[in-house]
């Protein structure tokens, strides 16, 4: 939002971040669309242009001064809004960004508070629960150093149950050699008074000849 005047016939563009719902935009359009049904063929969703007519409708200092009041009202529901919707779905893939940052420290009780009790680890065609992850992951306590690196695909969330979709890598380093491992995974999670937990996980390696190209990975360190 602009700090200078709105002119007469004006165009004024918002950019609303975050997958809302049609329905959610329409009412948020409506506190400042003219007294006129739109003719869009779905119905319910306002047309951009009932928003820029709010700008277009007459240029005295008082219509000017309620344009700028019904805009301003606009942004905050807009923030309002639109704010949870990102946090909510960022919560849950921090949960598995710690969870590999404990497997990372070999870190067995941080791993396991990152689960459920019934946690399900879908891996290498076999079916895991979090003794058996840790079993696997002891054996190479001591003898490689890991460093994790993500980058999201999707996510989402219904009540207490959440979603996320990313690409995984691990850059290993041993005494001999430094290697690249990449995975593409997704995960269920369940938000419990204790906060997010992973209630499945599917994991699916990449071969190391097929790693994923035009992916931008961010090195995560909790």
């Amino acid at each position: 939002m602009t700090n200078g005047k709105i002119r007469p016939g004006q165009s004024i563009t918002y950019e609303i971040r975050g997958n809302l719902a049609d329905n959610a935009i329409a009412s948020l359009i409506r506190f400042c669309r003219p007294h006129r049904r739109s003719h869009h063929p779905r119905d319910g969703l306002a047309r951009s242009q009932d928003v820029v007519a709010v700008a277009s409708s007459g240029s005295s200092p008082e219509k000017e001064k309620t344009t700028r009041l019904i805009l301003l009202t606009l942004g905050v529901i807009v923030l309002l809004t639109g704010s949870p919707l990102r946090a909510d779905t960022t919560e849950p893939f921090a949960t598995l960004q710690n969870f590999f940052a404990a497997i990372a420290r070999f870190d067995y009780h941080g791993m396991r508070a990152q689960v459920t009790e019934d946690f399900q680890l879908l891996e290498v065609g076999e079916l895991w629960n979090i003794d058996t992850l840790v079993a696997q992951i002891g054996e190479y306590e001591g003898k490689l150093a890991r460093r994790n690196y993500f980058s999201l695909i999707d996510s989402g969330q219904d009540g207490n149950l959440a979603w996320v979709s990313y690409w995984n890598m691990a850059r290993y380093k041993t005494a001999e050699q430094e290697a690249n491992r990449a995975w593409i995974e997704s995960a269920v999670l369940v938000r419990t008074d204790s906060g997010w937990k992973i209630r499945l996980l599917h994991s699916t390696a990449i071969p190391r000849d097929k790693a994923p190209e035009g992916v931008q990975f961010t090195e995560y360190v909790q």
